[in-house]
């Protein structure tokens, strides 16, 4: 009896341990704001290191700058209670760098602030700034990308779009299989490659990366089976028409075509999911993920009068739906590195998109790792032990 009592006692403590670690500094290692040719978006992002300590479901970031000089209030908040899924398998003790975007409609930034954050396990009201991290001296910058996108201007899926518009379609409701009734209500991967993309090449960038991250999690099936990253991007490109950009129709047999070619196709599944006005996406991205499948996930970019303009394509690395907010996590090949790029939808308007807000989710494309050799086999013999025994029984 008293050895259970203290198994409880242990119990107890190392999850009062795990609950009282949960706050932590978060070193900002980025601010600032991108321009497209020389324009800049009205979008902001901060970019924050962060290290999760435990697995109890959600953490929660905070960012505040005294951006008015009147010290820190509740309309200093850039980035408030941002919610990060934190489940044992997706960090592993790693660090992770999360890019929170912020509208700059309302706000001006210049020059050099001191940044305060925080990584919690429990959310904050709008006049708790205790416990932050200071950075000091962060350089708001305007990163210009150039002409990265300019395929966009011919219809194509090849970078960013524009500002402002209007909301997205109303939200679906979840798939039941993975409601927010379950004990998970969300997941972010860390381990995907972050390839920067050249120009008007964000289709075949994320699809390369996608592929990156398989073969990763499954050495055993696809160690050594893929081409160096440049071949594979140049591979992906021809076989998905690339010409300054691709057609949205090319991405799904682009890729199948490329994994014929490697002869990996009884070794790798394709398929797509979602409607290209988003309907059943973020649905199909959720379902994905939870399976272990690696997702990219189309952007459609609207113009000002809300007609569709050209696209993008991203990788998708996590999910969250707590029943009355959906966010998804991306490796945007526009970002590159480490950085994960998290936003929250809005029906299916992806709000404060860094390379332009007029941006909406559309389709996806999946693959799955079709199970080892080995693994068949065990699954086989269990299968078949039950009839096995049956049958000795009735022979005895």
């Amino acid at each position: 009896m008293a050895c259970k009592a203290l198994g409880f006692l242990s119990v107890a403590l190392a999850i009062t341990m795990l609950l009282a670690t949960g706050t932590q500094g978060a070193p900002v290692v980025g601010l600032g704001r991108i321009a497209i040719n020389a324009s800049p978006t009205n979008v902001g992002f901060v970019d924050v290191m962060l290290t999760p300590t435990s697995s109890l479901g959600v953490g929660y970031l905070n960012v505040a700058v005294d951006w008015n000089g009147n010290g820190l209030d509740a309309t200093d908040w850039l980035v408030f209670n941002s919610e990060i899924p934190l489940q044992p398998t997706d960090f592993g003790g790693n660090a992770a760098t999360f890019s929170s975007t912020f509208d700059l409609s309302f706000i001006t930034l210049s020059g050099t602030y001191d940044v305060h954050a925080s990584f919690d396990l429990s959310s904050r009201s709008l006049t708790d700034f205790t416990g932050l991290s200071t950075t000091s001296n962060v350089l708001f910058a305007t990163y210009d990308i150039g002409d990265l996108q300019d395929g966009i201007n011919a219809g194509l899926d090849a970078g960013v779009g524009g500002n402002g518009g209007s909301n997205g379609s109303p939200p679906n409701p979840g798939e039941s299989s993975l409601s927010p009734l379950s004990s998970i209500i969300g997941r972010v991967r860390h381990d995907t490659p972050g390839i920067k993309q050249k120009k008007n090449e964000c289709a075949p960038t994320s699809a390369a990366q996608s592929l990156f991250w398989l073969q990763k999690r499954h050495p055993g099936v696809l160690g050594g089976k893929l081409p160096g990253q440049n071949d594979l991007i140049d591979q992906l490109k021809k076989a998905m028409k690339w010409n300054d950009g691709i057609a949205p129709g090319d991405f799904e047999p682009g890729k199948k075509k490329v994994i014929e070619d490697l002869k990996l196709d009884k070794l790798i599944v394709t398929k797509k999911g979602g409607q290209f006005d988003g309907t059943d996406t973020f649905d199909f991205v959720k379902k994905e993920i939870e399976a272990g499948e690696d997702v990219e996930l189309r952007i459609q970019y609207k113009q000002a009068d809300g007609s569709n303009a050209g696209g993008h394509w991203v990788t998708a690395t996590g999910w969250y739906d707590n029943g009355t907010k959906k966010k998804l996590y991306f490796k945007d090949p526009l970002t590159g590195g480490d950085t994960i790029d998290e936003y929250e939808l809005d029906g299916t308007r992806i709000k404060n998109y860094k390379y332009g807000d007029r941006a909406y989710i559309s389709f996806a494309v999946s693959q799955s790792v079709v199970p080892e050799p080995g693994t068949m086999a065990l699954f086989g013999i269990g299968v078949l032990a039950p009839v096995l025994a049956a049958w000795r029984r009735r022979k005895g």
